[in-house]
């Protein structure tokens, strides 16, 4: 690891994990003995929680981590903040994609062109063209709609 700098002692110092380690003095003292030692396990537990919460980056958490733990557990922390991150982004596309479809939308790239037929010029005045035109467009919205729908599911069960 590399050496710690001033201005990095100096923030751990002043920072929530320095508080609750100070808090661990604060130890209820009770004339029942086995009270007292509740109390002390339950305090330090405490105390370590706070610790671990204040940890606000992966290598403070690994510097809170008894130094004989530190190497073996170092790359399983990793693969699990890896798999976290990664989970964090497919929670928050399926948000985003969650809303978009609550509006009636799709995102960008769901949205492609209506291909488009060329009639003759006598044709493309006629009813049956118009239908025809009528009908591609409903069956290229109706599969846009149930692509985005089927991968929107894909995205929630993985």
């Amino acid at each position: 690891m590399a050496p710690t700098t001033t201005a990095e002692a100096y923030r751990r110092a002043v920072s929530p994990a320095a508080l609750a380690a100070l808090s661990i003095a604060d130890i209820p003292v009770s004339a029942d003995a086995e009270a007292t030692a509740s109390a002390t396990v339950e305090a330090r537990n405490a105390a370590r929680s706070r610790l671990y919460y204040a940890a606000d980056s992966f290598d403070g958490l690994i510097d809170l981590i008894p130094g004989d733990f530190r190497v073996p557990l170092r790359e399983p922390l990793k693969a699990i903040q890896s798999s976290a991150e990664r989970l964090i982004a497919a929670r928050n596309l399926i948000a985003k994609w969650e809303k978009l479809r609550l509006q009636g939308k799709r995102p960008d790239p769901w949205n492609a062109k209506q291909p488009v037929i060329q009639f003759s010029k006598d044709y493309a005045e006629s009813a049956d063209a118009t239908a025809a035109r009528t009908a591609l467009a409903a069956k290229h919205e109706e599969y846009l709609s149930s692509a985005f729908a089927d991968a929107l599911a894909a995205q929630q069960g993985q």
